[in-house]
């Protein structure tokens, strides 16, 4: 897999994101590279990106990008422009720097949601998607993945920090998955008791 050219083809669907109202499960599924990682789940994607900016390392820079996504902004702004100079106010900075701001988050970001996707086993639709991008690079398999991470200064601690606490957000899941089992099979043994009791013609 060519990385670097993945990581630069996810940054762009990414940034173009930001555009008009923002992110939303219309638009993300309007995207190649997400839509095949979060299998085809627009809304699954949406909360997940904005899951991993609530906690991310370096909350100012994430703020940056939350408003430009919409995820957090002034009333009434519904354009890009908007918001940035929204947000700019807000922190007493240039909108330049809130446009930097966004864009390295945004590439750390691609870096990690594919670092975390790759670990686990990949879809057909993803390996299509990935193998689509490699063809238009005209990759072969040349080099090291982790030198690709390592270009980013910081990126392989955010990403682990990152894949770590999506792992503690899954055992949670699970647990929550089996509690409400459990609490199910209760409530059928409850209706069998009722069913036996009153149930009888």
């Amino acid at each position: 897999m060519n990385k670097v050219a993945v990581a630069t083809r996810l940054e762009g669907e990414l940034k173009d994101l930001r555009k008009g109202p923002g992110i939303s499960a219309q638009a993300i599924a309007r995207t190649r590279l997400l839509q095949a990682i979060f299998k085809n789940r627009p809304g699954e994607a949406r909360k997940h990106i904005e899951w991993l900016l609530a906690d991310w390392p370096d909350a100012r820079k994430a703020e940056a990008l939350r408003h430009a996504y919409g995820i957090k902004s002034g009333v009434g702004c519904i354009d890009l422009t908007d918001r940035r100079e929204f947000y700019a106010s807000l922190i007493g900075q240039s909108t330049r720097t809130v446009i930097n701001h966004e864009d390295e988050t945004i590439q750390r970001l691609a870096l990690s949601l594919i670092d975390e996707f790759m670990r686990s086993p990949a879809n057909e639709e993803l390996r299509e998607a990935i193998a689509e991008v490699d063809r238009s690079s005209g990759w072969q398999e040349t080099g090291s993945a982790r030198a690709t991470i390592e270009s980013v200064p910081g990126a392989l601690e955010e990403s682990s920090v990152l894949l770590r606490k999506s792992l503690e957000r899954a055992q949670q899941l699970e647990r929550e998955v089996a509690e409400l089992r459990s609490e199910l099979e209760r409530a059928n043994a409850l209706n069998q008791m009722l069913a036996r009791l009153f149930g009888g013609d």
